[in-house]
């Protein structure tokens, strides 16, 4: 695996909701969104995501 991939998998284990809801956040968003910063700010502002945790999901897919 690269490194964002890790990098991002190891935010979503980290704390908050679980890895599964974590998960299906960033697949919601990601099958209305192509580019990263608009998955990134699709996070933010539908699920409330922090912006870093955002950003690096967004960038990781």
């Amino acid at each position: 695996m690269n490194r964002p991939v890790l990098l991002s998998l190891t935010l979503l284990a980290a704390c908050g909701p679980s890895a599964t809801r974590r998960r299906a956040d960033v697949l919601e968003c990601s099958r209305v969104h192509e580019q990263a910063q608009l998955i990134a700010l699709c996070l933010m502002s539908d699920h409330k995501w922090p912006e870093a945790e955002a950003n690096a999901a967004g960038r990781a897919r």
